[in-house]
């Protein structure tokens, strides 16, 4: 799998992940962006399936900073999923 997504902030990347039975993993293998975007050095997306409910959990590397939660719901959802 390698999708890629273009932000309306100027960032643009592309990622390869894996698909297990209830989720979907990605990183970012590139993160280009403008000249005026934010630096963001990396992202990772997970998607998964949790009791019939779909949730996903969105980290990004920004502005001197690790890979910190950025949107979504809790990162413990996924410790288990597959």
């Amino acid at each position: 799998m390698r999708p890629e997504t273009a932000h309306p902030s100027g960032i643009a990347e592309i990622r390869a992940g894996t698909v297990g039975d209830r989720s979907i993993r990605m990183r970012a293998t590139t993160v280009d962006s403008t000249p005026t975007a934010t630096d963001v050095p990396s992202l990772t997306r997970t998607i998964g399936v949790i009791a019939s409910e779909m949730h996903y959990v969105i980290e990004m590397a920004a502005v001197g900073h690790d890979l910190p939660f950025h949107v979504g719901q809790d990162r413990a959802h996924f410790q288990n999923v597959q």
